[in-house]
């Protein structure tokens, strides 16, 4: 089963700029820091991406859009599913590129995704 994600994950764009995630809740840790929702990640900012803007390409900016996968169906947080290492999620930059899971922040709580 796959990790869950905290506020110490560590997240990357394609090209290396940092997914900048603040968690909005509270109540529910893992590894002693609020577990990551869905909602805390969609439209995060990406610091940092060195991609330049040309015509045919631009830095990536913010997370545009989970996939289903992320999170688990059976582990909620303050009603909304929590996000898992699993994550499956698209930058806005020109091309998308995938949101990477360098690090879930915590190495005890799994879950079963959805």
């Amino acid at each position: 089963m796959p990790l869950l994600l905290n506020a110490n994950a560590e997240l990357t764009c394609p090209h290396g700029g940092r997914v900048s995630v603040l968690p909005s809740q509270e109540q529910v840790l893992a590894g002693g820091a609020p577990v990551l929702r869905v909602s805390d990640l969609e439209g995060a900012p990406v610091l940092g991406c060195p991609v330049p803007v040309t015509p045919s390409s631009a830095p990536c900016t913010l997370v545009a859009e989970v996939f289903l996968g992320s999170w688990s169906d059976t582990v909620l947080a303050v009603g909304e599913p929590v996000l898992l290492q699993t994550l499956i999620a698209i930058t806005d930059g020109v091309p998308p590129g995938p949101v990477i899971v360098i690090e879930p922040g915590q190495g005890q709580v799994q879950a079963e995704p959805g």
